[in-house]
């Protein structure tokens, strides 16, 4: 099996894109915390099958309730999305929110040795910059973008399109780690080598035909971090290019 080449000073000197929810951390928790706190407020049954089951946490709050409380009509069903909202960016405490392990000390190490990371997600700018606050997070990262929900851009491709430009003049050397299919199509329609961040909680298939299709076609080289370790593992020229793996 071909590995990756041995660690070069360029290579840390390269920027880092960082998907946050279930790459940087495990937020899936507080986000069920938020939809049971709201659904007792407006006397419904939230059950802890979308606690535990993957396939709700890529459902709108909205997509949710109408799937748990059928009986709900759209009124009810906008108002339930309207306070998640507003009880995930306010209220909510984080108190489940945790960075994976060892991902501190990487990104202390990247920073050290002046490699940028950046957060480009579609979390909320509100929640993400409390949670970096609550956390003492925000001094890894050199910055964050965030897809408002005001934006012109539509997605994580554009997104990330943006931060290319914005940085090119300084380096030409980006990775973008993710959890997520969105994240793969966005760092291969940029041409940017993509980290699929397999430990998080996004929905990576790789028997999926459409994400073996971009798979396939990738220009740039695909990764795969089985575990947070192994995303140091990468910066030491060790992690396995996974188009050599299947």
């Amino acid at each position: 099996m071909r590995r990756a080449s041995g660690a070069t000073r360029r290579q840390w000197n390269s920027v880092v894109l960082w998907d946050f929810d279930g790459t940087i951390a495990s937020t899936w928790e507080d986000i069920y915390f938020t939809l049971n706190e709201v659904g007792k407020n407006m006397g419904w049954n939230i059950p802890d099958s979308v606690r535990t089951e993957s396939a709700y946490r890529i459902l709108s709050a909205e997509d949710i309730a109408s799937k748990v409380v059928p009986e709900a009509g759209d009124t009810d069903l906008c108002k339930f999305a309207s306070l998640v909202r507003t009880h995930y960016r306010k209220e909510n405490p984080f108190n489940s929110t945790q960075m994976y392990p060892g991902l501190q000390m990487l990104l202390s190490n990247l920073n050290d040795v002046g490699c940028a990371s950046y957060i480009v997600t579609a979390k909320p700018r509100e929640a993400l910059e409390r949670i970096l606050r609550v956390k003492h997070w925000s001094h890894y990262f050199a910055s964050w973008y965030c897809l408002e929900e005001t934006d012109e851009l539509a997605d994580k491709q554009q997104l990330v399109s943006r931060v290319v430009k914005e940085h090119q003049e300084s380096t030409n050397k980006f990775k973008l780690i993710g959890d997520s299919f969105n994240d793969m199509q966005a760092a291969c329609s940029n041409g940017i080598p993509f980290i699929a961040a397999l430990y998080g909680e996004g929905d990576l298939n790789f028997d999926d035909p459409r994400q073996r299709s971009c798979l396939m076609s990738a220009s740039q080289s695909i990764c795969l971090a089985r575990s947070p370790r192994d995303l140091k593992k990468f910066f030491s020229g060790e992690l396995e290019e996974l188009r050599d793996d299947i």
